[in-house]
């Protein structure tokens, strides 16, 4: 099986393969960033024909079927009504995991090629200033009832909260099929269930970074005299902390 994909610039000058998918960026997806992925599945119902395809929720899970005998190719843009910094429009996509994954299709499970893509808010590549595009990569948030963050670890729980481990809730997803494509998203009423186990994996993750750090600079404290052979959890503080035993 052969493969081939591309995430561009909407300014990317064109290609001499034309896509065989343009996934056009709109709404809540564009302003505040999320994550789309992508199963390229092998079919010989494929028709060949090109598709645009206009995604607004902050997740999308977007199964393009392809021959498999031949190739395919897609390609991500800012939808033409979205809002846009004069001077500045930086619009990209970023790959966090590239691979196989297992799909579950009308035969049986395929390991097909799998693609997570990060879209950045747009406060991340079109803020007003670099230190708002900065604290946007952060992830920073300023008000309560601000949305989770679509920073690189934002993005990362987004995932997790859709491949969730032992008894974690699952978040319900409502799929669609059009020619080539099929696409699924969020349920609208899980929408809160979303949104707070998305922010529980934001806060877990971030607990095991630190975690990570705290241990690796306790290994790291014994400088002349070597690393200690053991180091244990310190208590009663308020972040994680290792001492040597």
């Amino acid at each position: 099986m052969r493969w081939g994909a591309a995430f561009l610039l909407s300014t990317a000058p064109a290609l001499a393969q034309e896509p065989d998918l343009i996934i056009e960026v709109g709404g809540d997806l564009y302003l505040h960033g999320g994550v789309v992925e992508v199963f390229a599945v092998p079919s010989d119902d494929d028709d060949g024909s090109q598709q645009t395809l206009t995604l607004t929720d902050r997740y999308a899970r977007v199964e393009l079927r392809y021959d498999p005998q031949g190739t395919y190719l897609y390609r991500f843009k800012a939808a033409q009504d979205v809002p846009r910094n004069p001077s500045l429009d930086g619009f990209a996509t970023a790959e966090m995991t590239i691979g196989s994954r297992r799909w579950d299709g009308p035969n049986g499970p395929l390991d097909v090629d799998y693609r997570a893509v990060r879209v950045p808010p747009m406060a991340e590549h079109s803020g007003v200033s670099e230190a708002a595009r900065a604290t946007a990569a952060w992830g920073t948030v300023e008000r309560y009832d601000d949305p989770p963050p679509a920073n690189v670890w934002g993005a990362r729980a987004l995932t997790d909260v859709f491949e969730p481990r032992g008894e974690k809730r699952h978040v319900r997803v409502i799929c669609e099929e059009a020619g080539r494509v099929r696409v699924c998203k969020p349920d609208p009423e899980d929408a809160l269930l979303m949104e707070v186990l998305w922010w529980r994996a934001i806060a877990e993750g971030r607990l095991e970074r630190m975690r990570h750090d705290a241990l690796k600079a306790c290994y790291d404290s014994g400088g002349l005299f070597g690393r200690p052979d053991f180091c244990v959890p310190v208590r009663g503080r308020g972040w994680p902390e290792y001492a040597p035993e």
